[in-house]
This record gives structure tokens, sequence and C-alpha cells, in this order.
């Protein structure tokens, strides 16, 4: 799914359900590795 940050910019996330706490957390893709110089 898309969502949307505070910052406007989009990113890659799905809901998920934790039954032990009884809540929803996000989970997110890994992220790209940055390129060192």
């Amino acid at each position: 799914e898309k969502f949307i940050s505070k910052k406007g910019r989009p990113f890659k996330a799905y809901l998920v359900w934790d039954a032990r706490k009884k809540q929803t957390r996000f989970e997110f893709e890994p992220r790209k590795p940055k390129k060192s110089s």
C-alpha cells in the first residue's frame, strides 16, 4: 500500500494486527542501501 508521510512523501508499508498487544502496527519494506562515497 502507498501511504503519505507527514512531510508529504509517499512510502510503501502495510498494516499488521498484533494480537498480543491488540493493536495495529506498520510493517515497512526494507530500505535500499545508501551508496557510500
